[in-house]
């Protein structure tokens, strides 16, 4: 996982986890990087 260096995005990065991935695989079914949308950001106001 990669997050740009902000403590809000990383403590939402950090929090979200668990709810999103299980072992190796990404909820959506997918592999490999995830990106948060820009709405996300904004919603945290980065």
């Amino acid at each position: 996982m990669s997050v740009s260096f902000q403590p809000k995005i990383i403590k939402y990065a950090l929090d979200d986890y668990v709810a999103k991935f299980q072992g190796n695989s990404r909820v959506d079914g997918k592999s490999g990087p995830y990106f948060y949308k820009g709405t996300v950001y904004d919603e945290l106001g980065l």
